[in-house]
């Protein structure tokens, strides 16, 4: 049951998580980042997200803290384009897991206005 509620990796040796991202400050923009752990101490980041009306270039990042309480960055993602954005860290999946780190996507205009956001499990 805990592991459902995580989405993380367990049992069989799964090496993903998948990061449910939530429209916030009403923007109507939500979707998906998919971690997978690289297996050499690197991360792949793949956010895929849409709704709302920002077609801008977004901003993307990896930050400290839980989703609203505007935490530092932790990592930089590339700018989501389209609605799609890859990225790779330099952090292990398992490092980056247990509720520390969330990721926003920002508004193209203003970055203080965040779009959608997912707290890592």
């Amino acid at each position: 049951f805990a592991c459902a509620l995580a989405l993380s990796a367990c049992g069989s040796g799964s090496n993903s998580q998948v990061v449910t991202l939530t429209a916030q400050m009403s923007s109507g923009e939500s979707g998906t980042a998919t971690l997978t752990d690289n297996g050499n101490n690197t991360t792949t980041v793949v956010i895929a997200v849409s709704g709302g009306t920002d077609t801008g270039t977004q901003a993307a990042h990896i930050h400290t803290g839980t989703c609203g309480s505007n935490g530092p960055i932790y990592a930089g993602l590339n700018n989501v384009q389209g609605g799609t954005s890859t990225s790779m860290v330099a952090f292990t999946l398992a490092s980056l897991q247990g509720n520390k780190y969330y990721i926003n996507v920002h508004n193209s205009a203003n970055i203080a206005n965040i779009q959608s956001c997912g707290q890592i499990q």
